[in-house]
């Protein structure tokens, strides 16, 4: 039998604090993950406090790479940090990137890139729209911040409304209906406290000068990668409404490893790699309506629906170490869906007296449903007797 668990005997773990170079004063909320040395693959990871300290625990013995990384600094990299025992890393000293940006005239027609005050914001245009790229693909116009990307950290907003979306619909979701993205790493106190790994807000487009605004787009790259959708706005001296709906159909692989260990019971390690292939499918319907009472007192609502669809075929290799030392491996191929609908329901009211009297109130609701389903070993391997037999669910 596999005995499984979230402590292991023998694990260690690492510790340090991030800070300026030059000052010495702590970085907070910097990203700190453990990579295989070899094939990049994410082992583990965290983000620093507001002191600049961090602590990843429950780690296996063995070789990492190590990467610090903060929004406008170099990034911290020790490619081989071997981890044998528990080790406090001090003092990780970050430089300040001197790598300046060129001026840029923002016409709409490419992308572009902008560094404000605790946040990079990056200007979506034509090249990105007609090409059908995702908004995953988007952000990788700004390296710095790929690691929050991957966080299960990140708190997706919507035109500065929370949702409740996972980070990794940012890969289905095209950059056609969005007007900007706003890569925030050190939110402030008007965020919410969770979103501490980072907040990425996106801002579809929105024309608050045209009376009336449709545009129509529509990107193909490959048979198996289409997006297009619709932006619609109609506007009055108080009232703007609007209308962004968005699809998209694209290939998408991903790898996934998990290891096991027993340290008193065979098999002693359980390996398992699964590299998963689909066409994903997603949609998304963005209305809202924005009603100016004066101009000093607003009413805002806004609705959001998105549907994700994500048909894999997943293959799946498993290998057992025992305690003889000898080894079996074994492959199987799977198929799994996943269909989340998602939808949020957001209103505001904002009445400003002065610059030192102000209110606002913002009201949010919604919800989810999520549907997923898998078939293992379709090609009907015999798995009578293997050790794979007591890992997965053969009905």
């Amino acid at each position: 039998m596999l005995i499984c668990s979230q402590w292991v005997a023998g694990q260690v773990s690492i510790s340090g604090k991030v800070t300026d170079a030059q000052s010495g004063k702590p970085i907070p909320f910097s990203t700190v993950a453990l990579f295989h040395p070899t094939d990049s693959t994410l082992i583990d990871g965290t983000i620093a406090d507001d002191s600049g300290l961090f602590s990843i625990k429950e780690i296996t013995p063995g070789t990492y790479r190590l990467l610090v990384r903060s929004i406008g600094y170099e990034d911290f990299v020790k490619p081989k940090l071997d981890l044998s025992y528990d080790l406090d890393l001090g003092i990780l000293p970050l430089k300040e990137s001197v790598q300046s940006l060129d001026a840029v005239v923002v016409s709409g027609e490419r992308s572009s890139v902008e560094t404000r005050l605790g946040m990079k914001v990056l200007n979506i245009g034509n090249d990105l729209s007609t090409a059908g790229a995702t908004v995953t693909e988007a952000l990788e116009l700004l390296p710095s911040v790929s690691n929050i990307r991957g966080s299960s950290n990140v708190i997706i907003y919507i035109n500065g409304k929370e949702t409740r979306r996972d980070s990794k619909s940012l890969q289905y979701l095209s950059a056609s209906a969005i007007k900007r993205v706003e890569v925030i790493t050190n939110p402030s106190a008007k965020y919410d406290a969770g979103g501490v790994g980072g907040i990425i807000n996106l801002v579809f487009k929105k024309d608050s000068d045209a009376d009336f605004k449709m545009e129509a787009f529509m990107g193909v790259t490959d048979p198996y990668r289409l997006a297009g959708g619709l932006n619609t706005q109609v506007s009055s001296q108080k009232l703007t409404g609007y209308l962004n709906a968005s699809f998209r159909r694209a290939n998408n692989d991903n790898v996934s490893q998990q290891i096991r260990t027993n340290q008193t019971q065979d098999p002693l390690r359980y390996e398992n790699y699964i590299f998963a292939e689909g066409k994903g499918r997603t949609a998304n319907v963005t209305a809202g309506l924005t009603y100016d009472i004066d101009t000093s007192f607003s009413l805002n609502f806004e609705y959001n629906y998105w549907r994700w669809l994500d048909p894999e075929d997943r293959y799946q290799t498993n290998t057992f170490s025992f305690a003889d030392g000898s080894e079996n491996a074994l492959s199987i191929v799977n198929t799994g869906r996943e269909l989340e609908d998602e939808m949020s329901l957001s209103f505001s009211l904002d009445k400003e007296w002065s610059k030192e009297r102000s209110l606002k109130l913002l009201f949010n609701g919604g919800g989810e449903v999520e549907d997923n389903e898998a078939f293992y070993n379709l090609r009907g391997e015999d798995l009578t007797g293997t050790p794979l037999e007591l890992t997965i669910n053969l009905s």
